[in-house]
């Protein structure tokens, strides 16, 4: 049952990674969020690695879905979860580290047993 939120800017879910320096295992972490059944979600990704940089083009990962911010200083894990709790504009919102993964239809059960 996929969905796509076209009545408004505010996404039903809005999942917030935290990274630090595991760009391989944040790129799987992604897409399997972008693989999800249902698709009315914003990603966004807080950077705490410092050294480098993540865009777009360093991640290979393009979809309108997703935000990205690093930051100018390390936050530490705490301090960027408090970051991303407060850039999110869904009416949920989630966690998801950059090492784990959702099953395919995740949002789908999720989204079903709460509404």
């Amino acid at each position: 049952m996929p969905h796509i939120n076209l009545t408004d800017n505010t996404p039903f879910f809005t999942i917030g990674v935290p990274t630090f320096n595991r760009i391989e295992l944040l790129k799987q972490t992604i897409q399997s969020i972008l693989e999800q059944t249902y698709t009315d979600f914003e990603i966004i990704i807080a950077n705490d690695y410092t050294e480098d940089i993540l865009t777009n083009e360093t991640l290979d990962l393009y979809d309108k879905r997703i935000r990205i911010f690093n930051n100018k200083e390390n936050l530490g894990e705490i301090g960027n979860m408090n970051f991303l709790l407060s850039l999110s504009k869904g009416k949920y919102f989630t966690w998801q580290f950059d090492d784990d993964f959702y099953s395919l239809n995740f949002f789908e059960e999720v989204y079903t047993a709460i509404t």
